[in-house]
Parts: structure tokens; C-alpha cells; sequence
């Protein structure tokens, strides 16, 4: 797909004092100069089940309000700083929770509006050095403050690009403001998507998917390269019973998981690998578009048994228990074996989250229990460890032994949950 783009006349560069020495310093300390890892072709395999455990310890929780559907899809909504303050977005209140090392809520930052320091959809916040950057899909913006809640500077800065229509999938691409910002002074763009509605009152299966490039640009907005793809394809089973559609996502398919690094170092992927081997696909994507590590890891298969099918449907509220006659009622299990989408075993992966310490956290699907195992990585893709977490959480920040959770209860009520993590053996 070429992206068409042009240049803009009479937009200011930054004025912000001392973000060209920031973005100067990610630069340096840009792991691309440090030595490659053994290929992923190696006869060395790592294998997930070899990790060893890292006992994570909370610190604090604190009860917060906002979105989870919104908030943390693939930019940041959560960062910490490096004396272990969190901002924290909150899409629903359009401002950014500043909570201190001790848990406590000391301010909010911006408001609801379209004025200096206000938003009108707060899609991704990060830290350079100590200046908290805030961008609004909605106003094509960038808000920037100090940590202590102080505007500093708005400016419009977005990727100048025309609308893209009728690309893969049925997906349209608008402009958008900045998702992050790398290590090589360049910024990260997610563009603004619209995506086709699926037909509600069609029988069957029905599958869609699409692919969003992540495209950098300058200080004038201008498209300069597509960095990496963050894909999505999915299924939805729709049956019919008495004059009405009942329709449920397909489980248990694989995905491809695409997460920006903080840090400005870039982009990870990881998807399920070779299925006959079986093993785990993550890479790295630095800055410049360059392949910085591309690795393979074996695991070990989890086979899906009936319980696991069913809990997932009751999860998704199409199989209540002890009612099988009702509509959609225990239909939807026969018609999903029927559709052949089902695989034998459970996904390779169902999370992967990055750190500001360019850690990455990838979560297996396990059986049902009550905790689930995070396989840590390190920014060059060696196994550091793993911390087990209840189940119902996922992690959402790292940074050095500050790790942050998010958790939602049956009634969507959010929680986040402050570790500390040692060292691997500490």
C-alpha cells in the first residue's frame, strides 16, 4: 500500500526547551548498537517452560474509572516515571490520573474541552525525560507538561497524509497526532481507522481482517516510512433461533500482537510460530526499520478440552448453564466445532505488553485456574524470568522493578495493581 503524503508550510517546530537533548540521548543509548543475539535459526531454541520464576510482591492497589475497550489498545495509557510515579490516562475523563510512589492521587492533568492543556480524545500519553506528552486523536494534537501537572506547550502535529479508502479488509485510514516518539528524534504515527460493519442479521460465519501500518514521521508532520503493520483477523458465528441472530466472536484464534516501546525503541511483534513445532514468534523492529532480534520459543501445547469451549461461552453469555433448549442456548458449541475455526490447543500467546525499560511481557493461555504465567524478555529477546498473576489481570507498564497490572472485576469495575518485581533469583 503506498500512502500518499505532501508537506505542510508555516507549522513551528517544537519549542519545548530540551527535547531535542532528550530525544538526542534515547539516540545514543539506542540498543541497535548493541551486539546481536544468536539467530532465531540456531539449533538453540529457547523453550518458555525453562523460565524461572520471579516472585512479584504488591505494593498497592488503587480503584480507578475509565474504559478499558479504549484505553491501552496500542499506545501507552500508563507510565511511570523514574522515581516510580504513575500517569495514568483515563479516556472516559479525558485527563491523566498522577498517582505517587505511595499510591496516592495527587492531581489530575487536563480536562474535558478543546482548549490549551483540555482533551477531547486522550489516545496515548509518554514521558521524555521529565516532560509527560499527551495526544488527542480527535483535536490532531500534542499537549506536553511538566510532571507536576504544567502546560508547557500545545501544537498541532499529526501525519499529513490523504485519507487512504477501500485498503485491506474494507479499512479507511484518516490523519492522526502522534502515538510515541523514537529514539532517533522521529515520531510514531497510529492512523485514525474506520473500519466496515459487519452484516448483523447474517447466519453463518463471517470473517474480516486488516492490517494498520505504523508510520513515521518529522517534526512537520510529513509520512516518511511505514515502521511495522499491526494486524487484526478475527471470526464472528452468528445462528439463528426463532426470527432472531445470536451472533459470538470465535474463540481461541491465534493473533498477531504488535506493541510500540515506550522507550522510543521501536515496535515488537509476537504471533504463534510454526504450529507442527510448536513455538512463539517475537521480534523487534527498531527506529529506523531495521530488525534488531527475531527469535523463536518453544512451548508447551495446551490441548482445548469441552470445559474450556464452554467457559467461553458462557463468558461471552451465549450458553447459559442448565438451559440448553434456550436461544442461542448450547446451538453455538455444536455450530462452532461444525465451522472447523476451533483449533485442537489453546493460542501461543493471548498478551504481550512492553516496558519502558524495553522489558517484554508475554502471557500464555493456559487452562483455567487461577493464575496465569508473564514470560519476561529483555529488550534483545533473552528470557528473564516469569511472574505468575491472577488471572483476570494484564500487565500494562514496566520499568526497572516497577511492574503495573490492570484488573477488571464482573462489574467493570478497574483496579490497578502496583509489584515490585526483583532480579531474576532475587
Amino acid at each position: 500500500m503506498k500512502l500518499e503524503h505532501r508537506r505542510r508550510g508555516g507549522v513551528p517546530l517544537i519549542t519545548l526547551a530540551g527535547l531535542a537533548a532528550v530525544l538526542l540521548l534515547m539516540k545514543e543509548n539506542d540498543p541497535s548498537a548493541a551486539p546481536a543475539p544468536a539467530a532465531a535459526g540456531s539449533s538453540e531454541i529457547p523453550d518458555l517452560s525453562t523460565a524461572l520464576e520471579i516472585h512479584a510482591v504488591v505494593e498497592w492497589r488503587i480503584a480507578v474509572t475509565w474504559n478499558p475497550e479504549y484505553d491501552w489498545n496500542r499506545g501507552s495509557g500508563v507510565v511511570i516515571s523514574e522515581d516510580g510515579r504513575l500517569f495514568v490516562s483515563q479516556y472516559q475523563d479525558r485527563s491523566i490520573l498522577a498517582i505517587n510512589a505511595s499510591g496516592e492521587t495527587v492531581r489530575e492533568i487536563g480536562r474535558a474541552g478543546e482548549g490549551p492543556g483540555e482533551f477531547s480524545f486522550l489516545s496515548s500519553i509518554g514521558l521524555l525525560g521529565d516532560t509527560l506528552v499527551a495526544s488527542d486523536r480527535n483535536l490532531w494534537r500534542v499537549s506536553f507538561f511538566d510532571t507536576a501537572g504544567k502546560l508547557l506547550e500545545t501544537r498541532r502535529w499529526f501525519a499529513d497524509m490523504t485519507p487512504q479508502y477501500g485498503l485491506e479488509g474494507g479499512l479507511s485510514l484518516f490523519p492522526a497526532p502522534p502515538t510515541a516518539f523514537l529514539g532517533n528524534g522521529l515520531a510514531l504515527v497510529l492512523p485514525n481507522m474506520a473500519l466496515p460493519m459487519l452484516d448483523p442479521q447474517s447466519a453463518g460465519v463471517q470473517s474480516s481482517g486488516f492490517r494498520v501500518p505504523l508510520l513515521t514521521i518529522d517534526d512537520e508532520g510529513r509520512v516518511l516510512d511505514t515502521l511495522a503493520w499491526d494486524e487484526h483477523y478475527g471470526s464472528i458465528l452468528s445462528i439463528e433461533r426463532g426470527g432472531r441472530v445470536f451472533s459470538v466472536g470465535v474463540p481461541f484464534q491465534p493473533r498477531t500482537f504488535t506493541r510500540i516501546m515506550p522507550s522510543g525503541g521501536g515496535v515488537v511483534i509476537a504471533k504463534e510460530g510454526d504450529p507442527a513445532e510448536p513455538t512463539v514468534s517475537v521480534a523487534r523492529v527498531g527506529p529506523s526499520g531495521d530488525t534488531l532480534f527475531a527469535r523463536s520459543y518453544r512451548y508447551a501445547p495446551v490441548p482445548l478440552t469441552d470445559d474450556l469451549v464452554q467457559g467461553a461461552l458462557f463468558r461471552a453469555q451465549v450458553l447459559p448453564p442448565g438451559i440448553e433448549d434456550a436461544p442461542p442456548g448450547i446451538a453455538f458449541e455444536g455450530s462452532l466445532r461444525d465451522s472447523g475455526l476451533l483449533p485442537a490447543t489453546l493460542p501461543a500467546l493471548t498478551g504481550l505488553a512492553v516496558g519502558q525499560d524495553e522489558s517484554i511481557w508475554l502471557r500464555r493461555e493456559e487452562p483455567e485456574g487461577e493464575t496465569v504465567a508473564w514470560t519476561v524478555l529483555d529488550g534483545m529477546g533473552r528470557m528473564r524470568g516469569f511472574v505468575s498473576l491472577p488471572d483476570g489481570q494484564r500487565v500494562v507498564a514496566a520499568r526497572g522493578a516497577v511492574m503495573v497490572a490492570v484488573e477488571e472485576d464482573e462489574l467493570g469495575r478497574v483496579t490497578l495493581v502496583r509489584y515490585l518485581v526483583p532480579a531474576p533469583g532475587g
